[in-house]
């Protein structure tokens, strides 16, 4: 079954929180049934190549991945991981201000989406946690309300900054 989208009629599997073309709540979106496949692959725009998301040298240089990122789109992962190595910041990159962070979303479809300065993921006592810094467009974790304090993060959150997808695991 699949639910389509009541602002735009985009098709996205059943469950999911918020339409991946336009970004409408698809919450409580009744569910239809689909020809297509519940899960769908991305169409790359002719000329748009899909460039890798950027993981700033700073982070890299630290010790191997404690957890990881895993981007999403319509509805399943795309085999793209972003390592975490320790506290990260989460954002957009800008190199004409000096402005970087630890994870540069700046190569991403939704970039436009993404604050500067959008989250960050830290470690404290052993608890993963990921904190909205203030960004536009919101930071959210399994289709709960928009982040206004630090949460909690377990293996298999879904995280949604701006309109990019992801998911948190550990290890």
């Amino acid at each position: 079954m699949a639910i389509k989208c009541p602002a735009c009629g985009h098709e996205e599997p059943e469950g999911t929180q918020y339409c991946g073309e336009c970004g409408q709540d698809m919450l409580g979106a009744p569910a239809t049934p689909s020809p297509q496949p519940a899960v769908q692959t991305p169409v790359q725009t002719p000329g748009a190549p899909a460039a890798p998301v950027q993981v700033q040298p700073q982070a890299a240089a630290q010790v191997a991945a404690k957890a990881k990122l895993l981007l999403k789109r319509f509805g399943a992962s795309t085999g793209e991981e972003i390592p975490i190595m320790g506290d990260v910041l989460i954002g957009r990159s800008d190199p004409d201000t000096g402005a970087f962070v630890d994870i540069d979303l700046s190569s991403l479809p939704e970039a436009s989406f993404v604050s500067r300065k959008h989250a960050k993921i830290y470690q404290k006592e052993g608890q993963w946690y990921i904190e909205d810094m203030g960004s536009t467009n919101g930071t959210y974790v399994n289709r709960g309300p928009r982040l206004t304090a630090p949460q909690p993060l377990k293996d298999g959150d879904e995280i949604l900054i701006g309109k990019a997808y992801f998911i948190f695991k550990v290890g």
